[in-house]
């Protein structure tokens, strides 16, 4: 069936690793299914999870590839996530017309701290339907060496405090019903 999430990491602390894996077909859960109510991500860091790295793996057909979110068990407002993503593939989302209104995306991070992603690939056919990319309120994120292809991506202004975002590759990238303008290197 669809729905739930293939890896759900929700304590700490680390080292957890994540490597060398094929994920693909998650959505979200429908009404009537035996499922807890998870939003079509493919692996999600939440709750006390730290000390996450998540490295070769190959995303593709997902609502949300990867998500880091603060989960409905923690008390810190900004949890310190002290996680690495690198060298993965983050192909070809969920169809939009596919995902019932919720826009697909890649990489979403909210309501964290401490992350870092560099040396992934971020592609997708659906251009500004989906989101390769997506921060609101993550502070202290770099983004490096990375390679992001035909789709939004949106960093919210909260989310640049401590962003430190170089020698990325932005190709066909927009901003679209964003009221933030994509970060350049």
């Amino acid at each position: 069936n669809v729905g739930e999430a293939a890896i759900g990491i929700k304590q700490g602390p680390g080292p957890i690793l994540i490597s060398k894996n094929t994920i693909h077909g998650y959505r979200s859960t429908t009404t009537g299914q035996d499922a807890s109510g998870a939003s079509g991500e493919s692996i999600s860091v939440i709750n006390q999870a730290s000390g996450v790295t998540i490295s070769k793996n190959h995303f593709y057909d997902n609502q949300k590839h990867l998500v880091f979110w603060v989960g409905n068990n923690n008390t810190d407002t900004q949890p310190d996530r002290n996680s690495v993503v690198h060298n993965n593939i983050f192909g070809e989302l969920a169809s939009p017309s596919a995902t019932e209104g919720d826009i697909p995306v890649a990489v979403a991070m909210g309501r964290v701290r401490n992350i870092k992603v560099y040396n992934n690939t971020f592609s997708s056919q659906y251009g500004d339907e989906i989101y390769l990319l997506r921060m609101g309120s993550a502070n202290s994120v770099e983004l490096y060496n990375n390679a992001f292809y035909n789709g939004r991506i949106h960093i919210g202004e909260e989310s640049r405090v401590d962003l430190l975002a170089n020698n990325n590759t932005w190709a066909q990238v927009t901003t679209k019903n964003s009221p933030y303008t994509v970060y350049s290197d």
